[in-house]
């Protein structure tokens, strides 16, 4: 619970305050208690605000007599049957701290904190003190559970949390129409949401009070696995070995052979390597595999008197055990180590488990499908295959290496796992080119492999709607070797040939930080010039845009790239007669129909959704207006001193192509961004009810329109804040500081740096990250100093150096070499024009003013 009491020692209305506060507190049931304004003085004995069956521990105001002010003050009051093991009182600022020990062993550090409305210390001073003394806790306590609450007045909770990581748990009023009191934690998943409640006491604020988080029992779910022990697959080996396969490579129809193949293959594993169902708990240490569950359901079977069986069993289940915990300490970064990492440190657990009844699953299934249904569909009409065209095929020696390419993957509904193809390739390969080559040449795509299970994710913390899943197709492994096959080896260089330049996803040299760049660059650039007194940026959104597109206007595109005949009609044949069905735990939901989308989850999927896209383009006086991530498009729109503005046109360019290939864009998601000049305040009405907003978020980054990146920066700082806390824990654990730096490398650095050169022009972000890196290198958190600006150049030069063959689709924003009759002594490139300081610091300025790097 906190309060702000205005004085423990009053009374109003004949009642005293810590009579009302100790109604409060049973009423409620409390275990603590923070009271900010408790207007105590130090020769004030505790016994005059002493309430029964709790302690109280006061920081007041002229404590050690530096602050003579009169009131202020905080206290704390702590339940009897809690063990207070430290307690900690700030000399410079009213601020106390309590260590509990809670009855389950871990450390709770509760900070009590009144910052007043006039102070006399800077407030950023107080932060770092605050981030100061929780690290040291931390660094000694990784586990340490931290709640700091009071009345904060206008402290900037947003700074805070960009220090320290804590989540800010107060989201209504507590005075009037402000929000004063507020609680911060660094473990949000142990609390339930805070609600306010009026005080017996009188006084202007209302109190808050933090519950604990109610105690979820563990999840249990069946888990059917194979013994996948060396003997068991060298006998599964030798099977294959010894099979006939000649009934499947002379088969003419590639139904019949994908059908014997894996009967074939599913009777060698059934029979070598039987399943087994064993139930996993979510409190299962890291160690326990289910086969440690199979034998220890095996060893409670024999019978005590079975010394020798029940010894050698017990040894076998400490050789698995002994060899799951050595395997943790393998080669750092290995999967074996990073699935130990996380589950020691719980970095990937959720705070809000989404737990999905049969009939909440069948609902979904049946969303699904319909998501991905046409009711008018038109089956599309093949492409004329002459008999000059030749038929694709692959070698032996293609297959073999695509196959031996396989890694770790899901299984599909064929449930025939990666290894299989990856550790028999050299008996499979044969068997395989025949199929493959059978399927190219029918133009035909095996029924078994057009099925997908899906397992729907959650997009949001807490679901309410179907729409708040996202279901991505998991198809049969080999099929997805094969589509990616035939994409490199067929199809890859031609579609990238006919791609729009606009277009920075699914391609060679495009990626997010590429499409960010050439955005940022074209805003800037515009803003550059004179006549430009503003420019408006437009994010658009499409509605379900991978499941809504018709098969029918798709082959019309296809048929326009210059693929060979029998290429687009086995990709016609790919989309044709598909099904789906949610598969989700013990839950297996019926096929459904699917003639609709592109199929997310598969490896053609989104090529063939860049086909589609290719011809949505915008554009303004024949200049590029559009830039696009797959289904993330970005319009930009400049504002001239004269002529009109061209936004409605420009946006209506876009939605009249939606409305011609019947996809849905959604206005009420679709954001606007203007980006003003100095001194330009002219109203701009908004374009097809598209709402205006201060700060739009695009591919991970949130622009500003002050073209800063503070609101970017600091949801960076809070999320690398979270990973210190997995650092800290797992350095207790005896992590060696070489895992800790690999740790802070992936975790921290990676984090910080996506995107460093689009939001690496704004000098005081980067300052800001630096004294992060600081602090980080202060704690040991990294052995060795990090500097920001190393990593922005290095990063430069990174994107620069993957540009320069020409085929990235940032090579235009690359400045050129300056070509002259006259011998050059030093400058070699071209020095573009800049009028201002912040289009000097953008990527590819920085190119030719910090490293003289041009093409």
């Amino acid at each position: 619970m906190f309060i702000n009491i205005c004085s423990l020692a009053k009374t109003k209305n004949r009642v005293r305050a810590v009579v009302a506060l100790e109604a409060d507190l049973v009423n409620n049931d409390m275990d603590v208690c923070v009271v900010s304004e408790s207007h105590l003085k130090p020769e004030m004995p505790d016994a005059v605000v002493t309430i029964h069956n709790y302690s109280i521990f006061k920081r007041d105001r002229s404590w050690e007599g530096r602050d003579m002010r009169a009131k202020g003050g905080v206290a704390i009051y702590v339940r009897n049957n809690l063990k207070v093991i430290d307690i900690y009182r700030s000399s410079l600022y009213e601020l106390i701290g309590v260590t509990l020990l809670l009855p389950t062993g871990n450390r709770m550090l509760i900070y009590g904190l009144y910052h007043p409305p006039r102070h006399n210390n800077l407030e950023s001073d107080l932060l770092n003190y605050l981030i100061n003394i929780s690290d040291d806790v931390l660094d000694k306590y990784p586990d340490t559970v931290i709640v700091c609450g009071g009345d904060l007045n206008s402290l900037d909770i947003k700074h805070l949390e960009e220090l320290s990581g804590w989540d800010a748990m107060v989201d209504f009023s507590t005075r009037g129409n402000a929000c004063l009191d507020n609680c911060l934690t660094n473990r949000i998943d142990l609390f339930s949401k805070c609600y306010p409640f009026h005080m017996l006491t009188k006084t202007d604020h209302m109190g808050v009070i933090l519950p604990a988080g109610t105690k979820l029992k563990p999840m249990r779910r069946k888990v059917e696995f194979r013994d996948c022990r060396k003997h068991r697959k060298e006998d599964f080996h030798k099977a294959l070995a010894e099979e006939d396969w000649e009934d499947v490579s002379q088969s003419t129809n590639v139904n019949d052979a994908v059908n014997c193949l894996e009967r074939k293959i599913m009777d060698h594993m059934n029979k070598c390597m039987p399943t087994k169902t064993v139930s996993i708990s979510s409190r299962d240490p890291y160690w326990m595999s289910p086969l440690i569950k199979s034998l220890l359901k095996s060893k409670s079977r024999i019978a005590r008197s079975q010394k020798d069986r029940l010894s050698l069993i017990n040894k076998r289940i400490s050789d698995v055990i002994c060899q799951n915990r050595r395997n943790f300490r393998a080669l750092v970064g290995s999967r074996t180590w990073w699935r130990k990492t996380n589950d020691i440190s719980q970095r990937n657990a959720s705070s809000s488990r989404v737990t999905l009844d049969n009939a909440s699953l069948t609902r979904l299934n049946r969303y699904f499908g319909e998501l991905c249904h046409d009711d008018s569909y038109v089956e599309p009409t093949l492409s004329i295959i002459g008999d000059e065209v030749d038929i694709p095929s692959f070698t032996e020696q293609q297959v073999w290496n695509a196959l031996k390419r396989i890694k770790r993957t899901a299984t599909g509904p064929d449930y025939i796992p990666y290894w299989v193809w990856n550790d028999h390739a050299e008996i499979l390969t044969e068997v395989i080119t025949n199929v493959w080559n059978l399927s190219l040449s029918s133009h035909t795509w095996p029924d078994s492999w057009k099925r997908a299970n899906i397992n729907p994710l959650a997009k949001v913390d807490l679901p309410k709607e179907d729409g708040d899943f996202r279901g991505i197709n998991i198809t049969p492994v080999i099929a997805r070797t094969f589509e990616k096959l035939v994409y490199n080896s067929q199809v890859k260089s031609t579609v990238e040939e006919i791609l729009s330049p606009t277009q920075f996803a699914y391609r060679q040299g495009g990626s997010c930080t590429n499409a960010l760049l050439t955005i940022q660059n074209k805003v800037l650039s515009f803003l550059d010039r004179a006549d430009c007194k503003a420019v408006r940026l437009f994010s658009m959104d499409f509605s379900k845009a991978f499941d809504s597109v018709k098969h029918s206007l798709l082959s019309e595109k296809l048929k326009t790239v210059p693929l060979n005949p029998y290429i687009i009609n086995w990709y016609l044949n790919f989309l044709k007669n598909r099904k789906q069905r949610v598969v989700c735990n013990d839950f297996c939901g019926e096929w459904m129909d699917v003639n609709k989308g592109t199929t997310q989850g598969s490896v053609s999927g989104p090529y063939l959704f860049n086909i589609f896209l290719n011809d949505l383009e915008v554009d303004i006086d024949g200049e590029n207006a559009l830039f696009k991530y797959a289904d993330d498009s970005n319009i930009i729109v400049p504002v001239w001193s004269e002529g009109p503005d061209t936004s409605t046109d420009t946006v209506g360019q876009f939605l009249s192509w939606s409305d011609d290939n019947f996809m849905t864009c959604n206005p009420g998601k679709c954001k606007e961004l203007i980006i003003r000049k100095k001194g330009y305040n002219d109203q701009l009405d908004n374009v097809y009810n598209i709402p205006q907003c201060k700060e739009l978020p695009i591919l991970g980054t949130t622009f500003q329109d002050n073209l800063k990146f503070t609101s970017h920066v600091r949801g960076k700082l809070v999320k690398a804040n979270k990973c210190l806390y997995v650092i800290r824990t797992l350095r207790a654990e005896g992590y060696s500081q070489c895992e800790i730096d690999y740790l802070f490398k992936t975790l921290v650095i990676s984090t910080i740096t996506f995107g460093l050169s689009v939001y690496g022009s704004s000098p005081a972000e980067l300052n800001t990250l630096q004294r992060f890196f600081d602090r980080c290198f202060k704690r040991t958190y990294i052995s060795e100093p990090v500097n920001i600006r190393y990593l922005l150049e290095i990063q430069d030069r990174n994107i620069f150096k993957a540009s320069v063959n020409q085929k990235s689709a940032i090579v235009d924003l690359i400045p050129r070499k300056k070509f002259t009759s006259y011998s050059l002594r030093t400058e070699f490139s071209q020095y573009p024009r800049v009028n201002t300081e912040r289009f000097k610091l953008s990527f590819a300025n920085r190119l030719i003013f910090n490293y003289n790097l041009f093409i």
